[in-house]
């Protein structure tokens, strides 16, 4: 169901962050190619995440006539609800929350509607 990336030990990691958000993020990360599993060795894992963090909060969100927007919203209320049952389902489960994982409150009232915020789950150390 995922498509998964692999971080090593020994990978460039400003490579490695700069690939997989924009991965994770692609088309809102609705589309099946999206890297949306990250297995990160545990010799970078902290680091990695720091860095992902970092990187993903300074992508900008808004409608897809909005310069400069990199993330847009769910294509409906069905996909945004079945995204936060998941997150739901994962603390649930043990996972954390590391980077958002709540809806994102978009100024243009046309637009506020399925707006998720950059999100990031971790479950390891």
């Amino acid at each position: 169901r995922a498509s998964p990336n692999i971080i090593f030990d020994d990978a460039d990691l400003k490579v490695a962050i700069a690939q997989s958000v924009p991965g994770v993020m692609f088309n809102s990360g609705q589309v099946c190619c999206a890297g949306t599993r990250l297995f990160v060795q545990e010799g970078i894992y902290d680091k990695f995440v720091a860095g992902f963090k970092q990187f993903a909060a300074a992508m900008k969100q808004g409608g897809q006539f909005e310069g400069g927007a990199i993330l847009g919203p769910q294509v409906d209320k069905i996909q945004f609800d079945n995204i936060l049952k998941r997150i739901e389902d994962g603390k649930d489960q043990g996972a954390t929350v590391a980077l958002g994982g709540k809806k994102k409150e978009i100024k243009d009232i046309l637009l506020n509607q399925h707006f998720l915020q950059m999100s990031l789950m971790t479950c390891g150390s």
